[in-house]
């Protein structure tokens, strides 16, 4: 028997929602009531609410499950060997352990029902603080910040780790269908919110990725059945939007001077320069020719066994892996992080495929980790393997619905 929206599956919900934005949950909390230091509490609960403790004892993994989770064993005792881990990483991996071992404690089918609406008001929380403190309190738009040039809040909270906050919003905003009459407002005073919020922060990776999801949904899923209701409303919106951008001097800058920007940094990366060098891109173009350097040094033994556990921050993610930990480490991570991933948004997209409440959120969410592989980060955060540790988990927990 299928479980029913019961205390238990509500509870299980929020715990999964809080594995993917607990974190900026936490910093948006504490940037509400800068005493509640509540970060690591909250990714613990989420862990609490995800077990089913009945279920431990009948615990089955299955075999991709199973490879990932000896992965991220074994990162963990390079870590605990390392000089170049922190006990930031280290909690990581710890947590990514826990995570898999929850998720397969519940041997009975779990639809996640209601994923959509906790996480659509979750990351809608964390997007109003946001464009609160971006427009000095509802005040004004500002053009730049002090210091970077970026927002950062108050209380802390970085730009990358927010943003990508932001970007959940959006795809909640996007793909939770069950909206009444209050969501469907706030769905657009949220979306306002997450698009300053994302101007604010200057962050390329996430507007780039939000616009391919948003332009995904627009032709896969808004207009699979075209309508003279929903050509009017897409006719109304292009027009608001154009006359936003022509009103609003805030907005035509900010789009320009981020298109700009993604030019650079592809130029400058590319090496072609020209729209001008990018000083992020042109850091990480160095930082990768002297690691090339250093890894030719003992190019066989580096090959197969890599500089070591976080040697250099490369900031992209799926080369670091290579560097760091060899060949087949690279190889593993590819598979089970990379290739996993796209092949569930490609068979999502076109095979229409869904196997609980929470899958078709989380899939898109896996986007923006496909283009961080390759853009930003480490390959020991956390939440660059959640998305593919649900899904693949998704799948496999999809064949006890006949059963149960």
């Amino acid at each position: 028997m299928v479980e029913s929206k019961s205390r238990r599956e509500i509870l299980r919900t929020i715990g999964l929602v809080l594995v993917f934005i607990g974190m900026q949950f936490g910093t948006a909390i504490r940037n509400v009531a800068p005493a509640l230091e509540i970060v690591n509490i909250i990714m613990a609960v989420s862990i609490v609410l995800l077990i089913d403790y009945r279920g431990v004892k009948e615990l089955k993994i299955n075999v991709k499950l199973f490879a990932i989770l000896c992965f991220q064993i074994w990162l963990f005792i390079l870590a605990l060997f390392s000089k170049n881990a922190t006990n930031q990483l280290i909690v990581f991996h710890l947590y990514l352990i826990a995570f898999i071992i929850a998720l397969n404690s519940n041997t009975r089918y779990c639809k996640f029902e209601s994923f959509g609406r906790v996480i659509f008001w979750i990351s809608g929380f964390i997007s109003l603080v946001i464009v609160y403190q971006a427009t000095q309190g509802f005040k004004g738009l500002q053009l730049s910040y002090e210091g970077t040039s970026k927002l950062w809040l108050s209380q802390g909270g970085d730009p990358i780790t927010l943003a990508r906050a932001l970007g959940i919003n959006i795809i909640a905003c996007l793909f939770y269908k069950k909206k009444n009459r209050i969501e469907i407002i706030a769905t657009g005073v949220f979306a306002l919110a997450d698009i300053i919020g994302l101007f604010s922060f200057r962050n390329r990776s996430v507007l780039l990725c939000s616009f391919v999801i948003f332009v995904i949904w627009y032709f896969k899923y808004y207009t699979k059945s075209i309508s003279a209701n929903k050509i009017l409303i897409s006719a109304i919106s292009v027009m608001v939007v154009v006359i936003v951008l022509y009103k609003i001097p805030y907005f035509s800058i900010k789009i320009k001077s981020t298109v700009d920007a993604m030019l650079s940094g592809i130029g400058t990366l590319l090496n072609l320069n020209v729209n001008g060098v990018d000083s992020s891109a042109q850091t990480r173009v160095s930082i990768l020719e002297n690691l090339r350097s250093t890894f030719n040094h003992h190019f066989i033994k580096n090959l197969f066994f890599g500089l070591g556990y976080n040697f250099t921050y490369v900031d992209r993610p799926v080369i670091q892996m290579f560097y760091d930990n060899g060949i087949f480490a690279f190889i593993a991570y590819a598979y089970l992080n990379l290739w996993t991933p796209i092949k569930y948004i490609l068979k999502t997209i076109f095979k229409r495929v869904n196997y609980n409440d929470a899958w078709l959120i989380v899939v898109f969410i896996s986007l923006q980790s496909v283009f961080d592989q390759f853009l930003t980060g480490l390959p020991y955060f956390y939440f660059l393997w959640t998305p593919a540790i649900f899904m693949t988990f998704s799948i496999a927990n999809s064949n006890n619905k006949l059963r149960d």
